[in-house]
């Protein structure tokens, strides 16, 4: 029966590591240019860069923090840890 390719195992086992470099190699790339295509498109948007901000600044109004009871300087909000 005649062989397509002959290829010695040792050649098989350096062309199957170059292939599976190539692949990661391949995915990392991906992965940075549709990372760096969504930071573009947040910068058009004016988003910032934390979501969180967002809710903090909705959660706390100036009305609430008229409220509030007098505290020292040492003491810290409730939900300092969130």
């Amino acid at each position: 029966m005649p062989h397509l390719l002959a290829i010695s195992s040792a050649d098989a086992h350096a062309l199957t590591m170059v292939a599976i470099l190539a692949f990661a190699l391949g995915s990392l790339v991906t992965m940075f240019f549709i990372m760096a295509r969504n930071a573009k498109r947040n910068a058009e948007l004016n988003l910032p860069e934390f979501p969180e901000e967002l809710l903090s600044q909705k959660k706390t109004s100036p009305s609430k923090r008229k409220k509030e009871e007098p505290r020292s300087e040492w003491e810290r909000d409730a939900d300092w840890w969130k």
